[in-house]
């Protein structure tokens, strides 16, 4: 099973409150743990307005990620963590590799 690198950037609903965004953020986390992945840096970006409302909303609480996963499981993760509660939107992008550039 071979492992890539990604970037995942998740934009939680501003109506949250501060225990029910802690859940969110759990629950996504559990979907990378249980489908064999690994957070290797998690960064909070806090609330910020966006540039074009998302599901009626005007601005999200951003959350990004650095993840180890295995390859064939990265478009399941993205899938499931857009099925979390208070999830707006989440984009997972593949991590380019440093001897690619060569």
């Amino acid at each position: 099973m071979r492992v890539c690198m990604y970037e995942m950037t998740v934009l939680f609903s501003p109506d949250l409150s501060s225990a029910d965004l802690q859940l969110s953020q759990d629950a996504v986390e559990k979907v990378v743990t249980s489908n064999k992945g690994k957070i290797v840096e998690k960064q909070d970006w806090g609330r910020k307005l966006l540039s074009y409302k998302i599901k009626k909303r005007d601005e999200a609480v951003f959350q990004f990620y650095i993840l180890e996963l295995p390859c064939e499981v990265a478009q399941t993760v993205e899938h499931e963590v857009l099925l979390s509660n208070g999830v707006l939107r989440n984009l997972v992008v593949r991590k380019e590799d440093d001897n690619s550039k060569k």
